[in-house]
């Protein structure tokens, strides 16, 4: 059995008509990740400002000399308004072999994104359809310092669709690349989506292709 990986992870938040952040923290924990760091948007910059503070905030912790702490080996960055997969970090933990290097993972695969049914990990075309959906990243460490650092770096305005963005700075030199699996490990529950001209008839397209609902004890992947 590999080592267990740590984590840091953070839940980016903001007011919602239907709260949706209790049942998260909820699937966060039935996932294995039992103590996040929620960032309310309490300015309500959006949804991009909010994720480049829950990114800079983690990597700063991870990166910080302070009493014995020991930087993670990963950073997990998710919305308020996701369902993910029961027991993910286990099979994170058991196959981190698989992981693509120099990438950043997208836990998430959204409807309409072109794939050909093969189950894994697979290198993203970073086009406009990434703009729907859930968001939750899963950074190697080194590779969240480089995305904050690209973050900083980069002319991007403050919006809505942060997966249009992540996928502009993954696009840049020196930049992690963006790596999405197949069946999608989350699936979106909130409803709406300001980066959408019409977010009550779009909303289909927001949902994952095939969500994982349970992964079995040989490592096979029930899904719907």
């Amino acid at each position: 059995m590999p080592n267990r990986l740590s984590y840091l992870v953070g839940v980016t938040s903001a007011s919602r008509p239907k709260p949706t952040l209790q049942a998260t923290l909820d699937s966060l924990a039935a996932a294995g990740w039992n103590n996040p760091i929620v960032f309310y948007d309490a300015d309500r910059r959006g949804p991009w400002a909010n994720f480049k503070r829950a990114l800079r905030t983690t990597v700063g912790i991870g990166s910080s000399s302070y009493r014995d702490f020991i930087k993670p080996d990963m950073i997990l960055i998710v919305e308020d308004d996701i369902e993910v997969t029961p027991n993910l970090r286990w099979w994170i933990d058991a196959n981190q072999e698989r992981i693509p290097p120099h990438s950043m993972l997208s836990l998430y695969w959204a409807m309409g994104r072109p794939h050909n049914h093969k189950t894994g990990w697979h290198f993203v075309d970073l086009d406009g359809r990434l703009r729907n959906g859930a968001l939750a990243y899963l950074i190697p460490f080194d590779q969240a310092k480089k995305l904050a650092t690209a973050v900083a770096m980069g002319p991007i305005q403050d919006g809505t669709e942060t997966d249009l963005q992540v996928a502009k700075v993954c696009s840049s030199v020196n930049a992690p690349a963006y790596v999405a699996h197949y069946p999608s490990f989350v699936r979106h529950t909130g409803g709406g989506n300001s980066s959408l001209r019409n977010p009550a008839g779009d909303e289909a397209v927001r949902q994952c292709t095939k969500f994982v609902t349970r992964i079995n004890r040989d490592g096979s992947f029930e899904t719907v």
